[in-house]
């Protein structure tokens, strides 16, 4: 919010003044909802950055089979950060603590999970052999160890495991 401490990250600035938007010109505050408001706000901010990346892709001549190859680089900088400001909405309705809270535990997953990107990428992730066969949820975060034997320096076999399906073979 106005007046903050200059020793907010950027992304923590971005949070409050997307926060201090929403209070001050549409009276509401993301981080207050209720849960059937939440879940409304979710849904048309969701729809919103939807349109939104369509916007900024028509700034593109991304058509493989037109023959246009442009990019209106200002326009798309300009449709993008649209898709932010609805972005920021979304994250602010997951608040609990507050912006800074909210912004340290969002900086953390983001590094956190462009880590296990760069190792995919690293060992040749394909997409699927990481995922549960019956319902597609990534069993990264899933595995668990099973002891080999009964004594103090037991070796482990890693397991896959579905919170839903149970073992993945």
């Amino acid at each position: 919010m106005a007046g903050e401490e200059e020793s907010a990250s950027p992304f923590q600035s971005w949070l409050s003044l997307q926060r201090q938007l929403q209070m001050e010109g549409y009276g509401k505050d993301p981080m207050r909802l209720v849960l059937d408001d939440k879940i409304g706000f979710l849904i048309w901010n969701a729809w919103a950055v939807e349109d939104e990346l369509h916007e900024a892709m028509r700034e593109v001549g991304w058509k493989p089979w037109a023959t246009s190859r442009h990019f209106n680089r200002e326009a798309f900088v300009e449709e993008i950060v649209d898709v932010l400001h609805f972005v920021g909405n979304m994250l602010l309705t997951a608040g609990v603590l507050g912006v800074e809270d909210l912004a340290l535990e969002v900086w953390d997953k983001y590094q956190k999970k462009a880590a296990v990107n760069l190792e995919r990428q690293r060992v040749g992730y394909d997409g699927v052999s990481d995922k549960c066969s019956q319902c597609g949820r990534n069993l990264v975060d899933q595995l668990i160890e099973i002891p080999n034997g009964t004594g103090d320096h037991d070796t482990f076999t890693v397991e896959k495991h579905c919170p839903e399906h149970g073992k993945v073979k």
